[in-house]
């Protein structure tokens, strides 16, 4: 302990925040998971057990260093994993509303996209890459005109 703080927290925002972030991550990633490619799989794996093992890093500390009693850090992984579930839910439902608005007009002036039903995160990066430009993003006439160190060809 030490000793910084007279008074606890209930829950312990730190936990909270974290515990949010990493369920998320773990709910997102099963969503599309069998359409997704397997480089896409094992990065988003890899993410999801970062961000758990952050969690349960973060709680134990905020114990051992006295900020917090085991009952307030449960209660805030518990918060944080329920938020998540219901921000999660809550995306879901509005999913199409949102939808609507990122193709309408102000959608386009906000510059507003919709990725929601998108699988891979970088489509274009995978696809650009895939064809060997080392671009991302990037038309074929684009590529062309760039060396490989990325600058302008001439």
């Amino acid at each position: 302990h030490l000793g910084l703080c007279d008074s606890y927290g209930m829950p312990s925002s730190h936990t909270q925040c974290i515990a949010f972030a990493a369920f998320m991550r773990v709910m997102l990633l099963a969503r599309g998971f069998r359409s997704k490619r397997t480089a896409t799989k094992i990065i988003g794996g890899l993410e999801a057990v970062a961000l758990l093992l952050l969690s349960a890093a973060v709680a134990v500390s905020r114990v051992y260093l006295g900020y917090h009693t085991q009952r307030q850090v449960e209660v805030a992984l518990s918060l944080g994993a329920f938020c998540a579930v219901t921000w999660y839910q809550v995306m879901r439902a509005a999913a199409p509303l949102y939808a609507r608005l990122a193709r309408s007009s102000l959608g386009h002036l906000l510059s507003l996209r919709d990725s929601w039903h998108e699988c891979e995160p970088f489509p274009a990066t995978a696809a650009s890459i895939a064809a060997g430009s080392g671009v991302a993003g990037a038309s074929n006439g684009a590529a062309a005109g760039l060396k490989a160190g990325g600058q302008a060809a001439g």
